[in-house]
């Protein structure tokens, strides 16, 4: 019984992870790089953070509506006494369940990257600069 419960919850964890962490991140941080990063002058890897910070953000905004999808869907909420999610068992299932769903992620939100035209955001990142560093 206590196992089931554990897994419900891990399901839960897991669907929050896997549908609103990566995806905004991916494409807020292409976004950002190659509009506000030209603009103050960022790099790649700070527009990226940027992007995370916005992912992270809109996760936690969209927490209880992610709940109330998973019960939507038909997934069961556990019911777990505060005992039973104080137990080991259900801390293992949780922090197990949250890097499978955050890895899960993570993966799906890099499926944006193939419709990205890296060569031609280069391109566009330079005249941007270019024309942010002519006197007006």
């Amino acid at each position: 019984m206590m196992m089931s419960k554990c897994w419900l919850a891990a399901q839960h964890i897991e669907l929050l992870c896997v549908t609103v962490e990566s995806r905004p991140r991916t494409v807020s941080g292409d976004l950002i790089d190659g509009t506000l990063g030209v603009v103050l002058g960022l790099s790649t890897l700070a527009a990226a953070a940027l992007g995370n910070a916005f992912s992270n953000s809109l996760g936690m905004v969209l927490h209880g509506t992610i709940e109330r999808f998973a019960n939507a869907i038909g997934l069961p909420d556990p019911r777990l006494t505060v005992s039973q999610r104080s137990a080991q068992s259900v801390k293992n299932v949780r922090m197990a369940s949250g890097i499978v769903g955050v890895l899960l992620g993570c993966l799906l939100g890099m499926f944006p990257l193939l419709f990205m035209n890296a060569h031609g955001k280069a391109e566009e990142r330079q005249a941007l600069k270019r024309s942010a560093s002519q006197p007006s």
